[in-house]
């Protein structure tokens, strides 16, 4: 299997990750939510997260995220 792409920004581990058509959504250690562009490979969006998010979840343009904290999020990909 070859790699395709690889999307580099974030400043610790990634530990979630989720996609829909052309973009996928990324949650990592440092507590920043990023939106990636799968065609291009280019960050679209940082959203900076109250909390480390451990999992997520994208559809119709949102992105749901379960927290360290116990808490769940969503997000609206087009204005965070």
């Amino acid at each position: 299997m070859n790699e395709i792409l690889a999307l580099q920004g974030h400043q610790e581990a990634v530990i979630a990750i989720c996609g829909e058509e052309t973009i996928l959504a990324s949650a990592s250690r440092d507590k920043t939510l990023r939106i990636w562009d799968c065609q291009t490979g280019d960050c679209i969006q940082v959203i900076k997260c109250e909390s480390t998010i451990l999992s997520l979840s994208l559809s119709n343009g949102k992105v749901a995220g379960g927290g360290i904290d116990y808490i769940a999020r969503v997000w609206n990909v087009e204005n965070g």
